[in-house]
This record gives structure tokens, sequence and C-alpha cells, in this order.
């Protein structure tokens, strides 16, 4: 019978892998429910939109980054997994709710 090898430790790759896609899915069904929204708009919405959803990314990723502990214990990865979370919940879902409430954006449809 041949072997395998199946991990029993999240690395933390994984982790934050995991913790997006859950933060994206997450994001999605709030914004679903929210009524969507329309991506277009003139040029300078657009790039008000950019970089507003860049700043978010970066104050959620480097900011906790930066307070949360670093390794591979259990404490870090849960903190690592929670930080990414809200990375794609914040792309998926507040970004674009905050950009219809901003006046950037329209509800779709």
């Amino acid at each position: 019978m041949p072997s395998s090898s199946v991990a029993t430790t999240a690395t933390p790759s994984a982790n934050a892998n995991a913790g997006v896609f859950f933060g994206l899915a997450w994001g999605a069904i709030w914004l679903k429910k929210g009524g969507w929204f329309n991506a277009r708009g003139p040029a300078w919405q657009l790039i008000v939109r950019f970089l507003i959803g860049i700043a978010g990314v970066f104050v959620l990723w480097m900011g906790l980054g930066a307070v949360f502990p670093r390794g591979e214990t259990l404490l870090p990865l849960l903190l690592r997994y929670a930080r990414y979370t809200l990375v794609g919940l914040w792309m998926a879902g507040i970004a674009p709710l905050l950009f219809i409430r901003l006046g950037l954006a329209k509800k779709a449809g």
C-alpha cells in the first residue's frame, strides 16, 4: 500500500489564503444582500475608488500585520486568518458598500 503524507499543521500562506477566501465569500454574500453595485462610472470615480480601496487594504494588511504577533503557533495563525479575512471582507463587501454610501458608485439595477 503506498504511503501518503498529509500536512497536519497550517502554514502561514495557506492560512492567509483561506482567510482571504472566507472574507471574499462573506463580503460577496453581504454585498448581494445590500443590492450589489454598479462598478462603472467616470474616470475620476474609478480612480478615487481605487485609491480608497488600496488604502483600506494597506491599513488592514500592514497595520494589523505590525500589531499582531508573528509565528506558527495557534494565536499568530488565528490572528493572521482574521487579518486576511478582514482584507477579503473589505475588498468584496465593505469597500463597495462604502462607495455607494459616499456616492462614488450606484447600486446595480
